[in-house]
């Protein structure tokens, strides 16, 4: 510790040491002040184990959210949930030499120093002034910022300002001393107050440059409740007020008031805080007098003596001590003080009139302006009163407070004083009553542990067996409507609804599903059922359960309360719940919405949880609109119109991230090494007043598909990513359902390794496909050659049956044509016999002729290779002639040679489609085109006629006909596909494709092969 800080620690010390003194020399020691009660507020204590700072005796908050402690390790900051040792990416801080901190008024962190230096953090960026800038080598007192961004620092030679270029010190024109001024403060309105020689009070309004002299000597300024300015007067230290009003009789108490230490410090609430050695005092004003509390370290305070005290606009007030920090804050749930005669597990409540609540035995009055009820006058509610707990309590409309007890009897207290009423005797078994409620008539129901239900009518008792559909079984919960309507809740997801002597029965069926029924309220034609499984509605037709976002079921609801602006109430094992009226009605319109709601539980004060056997219910309104609960530690009330909601949204910062064990700051545009996978994303909120409330979103664009629900975790983790670009977006909301419309997010990218990269993704991709086109083309080509070799065999197959035929029946003819010749020139020249034979044997010649052509035709040397175009041209020309049909040829690319067979077949195909077209189709136009660019051979026949009947196309040929069939036959033959497209009036197209290989000559095939061979480097064989 250095020199500075051990001077200051020993100053501290100083005074418990005199003290400490004049008691062991027996000096007269006046009578003790009355003991300080507790701190009645939420108190948070953070050590070290905490990440604390020890020792922290200088604090400031900017206006972004961030706490700011200076103590002897460095300066740190805090954002409510974890401290972090500022270390600015530029520039030395001198920590060591920080003597003063300030939150500015644009939101700056200013810093004054032991020698001479102001400094300023801005955005996590760092800058200072020193000599060079005008300031002297001098220790910074205090250091503020005004509203007009002029920045104030006070020294031991004087009083500087800085508005932009250089420090200057005030002068005389200014009206103000220029020798040594003392401590400064800068209110909200922009005020700057100083004391000059012999503590006179200086001040300077905002955006003035001429400083007004007050007749008031004091020092120690501090801001209180509504702007007002206070100080310690010089003689006596005692408090006096310098700007602003306060009731005299407050004036009062607050002047003559004995302070415990220098340097008290009011709050925004008007609370006085003082810093001691003994922990830290609260003083505030209730009922017309001054209140000290107090918390030491034996009470929860994180450390034995206090240093600093910084309070905020929102009620939150730190507390910086020898080893922590503490934070105190308003509950917004108030507990009443109850006696040791409020006994039992848990209190029965029932509202009264005028505000009042009955708990248990006594009459609770209404709170008063200060939130304080007086319980220490209580009168009882019954006459005798009741001793020990009570299972439930009820006030019918006429106002008669019903209370049973464990005797097997029931109180009845009205106006006229209290009467025992004996339960039936089956009451002396089980000693328990559930719950109650009345009817219309007056009638008092009642439902017994194990027995049933009853009803109390001119004095008798009787079952509520004689209700048929009624279970007989005892309710556990009972309410009457604003109808007459009376509502039962059982076991096992069963609601009894009585409404005259009609019974409904309500359960499961009708979408009922919160186990067993333990509240049922009805209010501005709502009816909520609350149950151990949570809550649903009853909209008269069927239950619609509310759940709410987080996976918030609400479980184990024992009281519910809808109060007049709709908003619904929920007491449950997890803490009482609001939900807004809004919400309710998304939740009611569509049935998956999970509701937003606001949540009060521990951080608000309240402790224990809803009783979930008895007393019920376990919330009540009273006449007065003020809310009580019963818990299974105490009472608590909340006035519902009278809450503080923060209207601000948290700042959202996103503070780094982590992967392999290595911290990368978020800088945009990051770039991680390759390989990284994990990733940790750490991201904070900063808020003024319920930092642990803060919820929280996240999506990582490029990973995430939606938005990720975090709660009010502040890390996200990801594994196995992917290289490439991301960006991670994170929003919040403040506690209280308001989400920040705008997202803090973080540019990233993974690098790719070799492997990972895109180029490599590409040539890779490209290598697959060319593989892929490879082994399409092996596949292609063994198909061609089977092909090719079935039309090989057929061809082979022709000049077999031709070389028989040449040989057997040709050779035959040619024989017994020449035994004719030989018989016919025996036949005398002039016999009329001799001339038939002669023309007969003439014909016989040219049927041989004709069939030794035919046979010709049929071998494979000899087949001619056919011109497909110049066949289809001339057949459409002949089929035009005798038809008012028009045919047009196309040809596309340059025509080579088909494959005979492909030809024979490609041909009789395209006649049988030009047949059908100029026959049946009544075209007005006929069109064929030929495709002869690669890959494929195409032939189209379209025209523009009536169409074919989609139940043909379906069957696949008209009845008794079979041209289309036939066509798609010979297609199959060589492996070409046929594709038919027809509509009834939109005309017919015929499209015929076969692969290039397919179709081809041999002269193109041989080509193509002999390229493939190329490319795979295959040896190449001459065709046989």
């Amino acid at each position: 510790m250095n020199q500075f800080w051990m001077s200051a620690f020993s100053l501290r010390l100083m005074p418990g040491c005199l003290l400490s003194g004049l008691l062991f020399f027996g000096l007269p020691v006046h009578a003790a002040e009355p003991e300080p009660l507790p701190i009645d507020l939420h108190h948070t204590a953070w050590t070290a184990k905490d990440g604390a700072p020890y020792f922290s005796d200088r604090m400031a908050q900017t206006k972004d959210g961030w706490l700011w402690l200076g103590a002897p390790a460095g300066l740190y900051r805090f954002d409510g949930i974890r401290f972090e040792k500022f270390i600015p990416p530029n520039g030395d801080l001198h920590e060591q030499e920080i003597f003063t901190l300030k939150g500015g008024a644009l939101g700056s962190l200013l810093i004054g120093y032991v020698y001479g230096r102001v400094g300023i953090v801005k955005d996590g960026k760092y800058s200072s002034f020193d000599e060079k800038d005008g300031l002297p080598v001098s220790r910074v007192t205090s250091v503020e910022q005004g509203l007009d961004g002029r920045l104030w620092a006070s020294t031991q030679k004087g009083l500087f300002y800085y508005e932009g270029k250089r420090w200057q010190q005030v002068d005389t024109s200014m009206k103000i001393p220029t020798v040594t001024l003392g401590q400064t403060l800068m209110d909200s309105k922009g005020t700057l107050w100083i004391y000059g020689p012999h503590n006179v009070v200086y001040y300077l309004p905002d955006k003035e440059r001429v400083f007004h002299q007050t007749e008031i000597k004091a020092w120690d300024f501090s801001e209180g409740k509504n702007g007002t300015i206070w100080g310690l007067t010089t003689k006596d230290k005692h408090l006096i007020l310098i700007s602003g009003s306060v009731d005299k009789e407050e004036l009062a108490l607050w002047e003559n008031y004995p302070l415990k230490q220098d340097a008290p410090q009011f709050d925004k609430q008007g609370n006085l805080w003082e810093s001691s050695a003994e922990g830290i005092f609260r003083t505030t004003y209730v009922g017309n007098r001054l209140v000290r509390q107090s918390m030491q370290h034996k009470e929860g305070l994180s450390g034995f003596s206090s240093e600093h005290v910084l309070s905020n606009a929102y009620g939150n007030v730190w507390v910086a001590t020898d080893n922590g920090i503490d934070r105190f804050r308003p509950k917004r749930l108030n507990q009443i003080e109850l006696s040791s005669n409020f006994v039992g597990p848990a209190r029965a409540i029932a509202p009264g009139e005028n505000g009042h609540v009955t708990v248990l035995n006594f009459d609770i009055p209404p709170p008063d302006e200060n939130k304080l009820v007086d319980t220490t006058q209580l009168r009882n509610a019954t006459s005798p009163p009741v001793t020990g707990s009570i299972p439930t309590l009820y006030r019918d409309p006429a106002g008669v407070l019903w209370t049973p007890r464990f005797d097997s009897t029931l109180l009845k207290t009205d106006q006229s004083g209290t009467t025992v009423i004996a339960l039936p005797d089956e009451f002396k078994k089980v000693a328990s009553v559930f719950a109650m409620t009345s009817d219309s008539e007056g009638g008092l129901w009642v439902a017994g542990q194990a027995l049933g239900n009853y009803r109390l009518f001119d004095g008798k008792f009787s079952r509520m067996a004689k209700y048929p559909g009624i279970p007989d079984e005892a309710a556990l919960c009972m309410h009457t409507g604003p109808d007459g309507r009376l509502w039962f809740g059982y076991r096992d997801n069963k609601i009894a609804l009585l409404e005259g002597t009609k019974v409904r029965a309500l359960g499961p069926e009708l979408g009922l599903a919160i186990g067993n029924v333990l509240t049922i309220t009805v209010k501005n034609k709502h009816v909520w059922a609350g149950g151990e499984h949570g809550l649903a509605h009853f909209d008269g037709q069927r239950f619609t359960a509310v759940n709410g976002i987080g996976n918030e079921n609400f479980y184990g609801i024992t009281g519910l309360i809808e109060t007049h602006d709709g908003s619904l109430w929920v007491h449950s094992v997890t803490g009482i719940s609001r939900i807004s009226a809004a919400e309710l009605d998304k939740a009611l319109k569509t049935s998956s919405y999970n509701v937003r709601f606001e949540r009060f539980d521990y951080q608000d004060g309240l402790e224990g949880g809803a009783a979930q056997r008895f007393p019920h219910p376990t919330a009540v309104e009273a006449s007065d609109g003020k809310l009580w609960f019963s818990t299974t530690v105490g009472v608590y009330w909340i006035d519902p119109y009278q809450l503080q909601h923060d209207p601000t949204l948290p700042s959202l910062l996103i503070r780094g991230m982590q992967s392999e064990g290595k911290y990368y700051a978020p800088t945009n545009n990051l770039r991680l090494p390759q390989k990284t996978e994990n990733l940790q994303i750490d991201y904070t909120a900063l808020s003024f007043g319920v930092p642990e409330r803060i919820q929280f979103r996240y999506r990582l664009e490029g990973y995430d598909r939606e938005w990720q629900e975090a709660g009010t975790r502040r890390t996200a983790f990801y594994t196995n990513l992917e290289p490439g670009a991301y960006r991670f977006r994170v929003i919040a909301s403040n506690g209280e359902g308001i989400w920040t419309e705008t997202a803090a997010s973080l540019d990233f990218s993974i690098a790719p390794t070799l492997a990972q990269s895109a180029w490599f993704r590409l040539l890779c991709a490209l290598a697959a496909a060319f593989i892929l086109w490879l082994l399409y083309q092996l596949r292609l080509r063994r198909l061609a050659d089977q092909i090719h070799g079935r039309l090989e065999e057929r061809m082979g197959e022709r000049e077999r049956i031709a070389r028989e035929l040449h040989d057997t029946l040709l050779q035959s003819v040619q024989g017994l044509i020449l035994k004719f010749q030989s018989a016919t020139s025996r036949i005398p020249e002039n016999e009329p016999t001799r001339c038939m034979m002669e023309k007969n044997l003439q014909l016989a010649d040219e049927v041989l002729a004709e069939g030794r052509d035919r046979v010709k035709g049929l071998r494979a040397a000899s087949l001619p290779e056919r011109d497909l175009a110049a066949e289809l041209s001339r057949m459409g020309k002949m089929l035009m002639e005798d038809s008012t049909t028009e045919f047009f040829m196309l040809i596309q690319g340059k025509p080579v040679n088909l494959h005979p067979i492909v030809a024979e077949e490609a041909f009789a195909i395209a006649r049988e489609a030009l047949f059908n077209a100029f026959a049946h189709a009544k075209a007005g136009k006929v069109e064929v085109e030929l495709d002869y660019n690669m890959p494929h051979f195409r032939m189209i026949i379209r025209d523009d006629g009536r169409g074919i009947d989609n139940d043909v196309i379906a069957a696949g040929s008209r009845p008794d006909h079979w041209g289309l069939a036939g066509m798609q036959e010979r297609a199959k033959k060589i492996n070409a596909r046929l594709k038919l497209w027809s509509r009834t009036g939109a005309g017919t197209e015929w499209e015929f494709v076969l692969p290039a290989q397919l179709a081809y000559a041999s002269g193109k095939r041989k080509e193509k092969r002999h390229w493939l061979k190329r490319r795979l480097n295959l040896p190449q064989q001459e065709d046989m």
